[in-house]
């Protein structure tokens, strides 16, 4: 059965999301961050649950928490969350850098 991994920099994204919103509303960055925690169980699971962009990195996924990306890719029996970033983000140039 699949499970899920958090690389360094989506770990970086997701500390910097969850702090952003902290600054207004403590209870609504920890709602988010469970939210996030229980994706991550879901596309550990089903690593076909989010949609495919291959045409960003060939086997790269995405799928939504609000107003957030998660990009995850399967791994074997692992799932790894790659990145985590704002809708609003480049998200184009964000994820080259990540894959170079």
């Amino acid at each position: 059965m699949p499970r899920y991994t958090v690389s360094p920099l989506a770990r970086e994204d997701i500390k910097s999301i969850l702090k952003y919103i902290a600054r207004d509303n403590r209870a609504a960055a920890r709602n988010v961050r469970l939210r996030m925690t229980e994706k991550f169980r879901i596309v550990g699971h089903n690593p076909e649950f989010g949609e495919a962009c291959d045409e960003i990195r060939p086997g790269l996924r995405f799928t939504l928490v609000g107003n957030y990306v998660i990009y995850y890719r399967h791994e074997a029996m692992n799932v790894l969350i790659v990145r985590v970033l704002h809708g609003a983000r480049d998200r184009d140039r964000l994820l080259r850098t990540t894959f170079q």
